[in-house]
């Protein structure tokens, strides 16, 4: 999957993958492709043998400021729930994920 809304990087040495919520602009919001984008991406580090801890962090002056209430404009309550869906899924691949996730906040 090639990210857009994220950026993935493997520190190798130190065993750690990062993922840098990559929308600054919005001051990282969550999006539909964000938030598919990092759901991806836990999945594949979590797979990862070599990765052992997996740290999500936010580029410029804010970690994460919620979501990104533009996504929604124009969309059915079925298109909402779905949308909502998919965000619980995110957050059941963090909490079911064999390997700590941490997230580093700020702003």
């Amino acid at each position: 999957m090639e990210y857009r809304a994220i950026i993935v990087e493997k520190l190798e040495d130190e065993r750690i993958g990062t993922i840098t919520l990559n929308r600054p602009e919005q001051m990282n919001t969550f999006d539909t492709h964000l938030a598919q984008e990092l759901n991806h991406s836990l999945r594949e580090f979590d797979k990862d043998k070599s990765i052992l801890v997996v740290v999500i962090k936010g580029a410029g002056r804010s970690f994460c400021a919620g979501i990104d209430i533009t996504d929604f404009e124009g969309k059915s309550i079925l298109e909402y729930r779905e949308w909502i869906g998919m965000m619980d899924e995110m957050h059941q691949t963090i909490a079911n994920m064999m390997k700590p996730v941490i997230a580093s906040v700020h702003g």
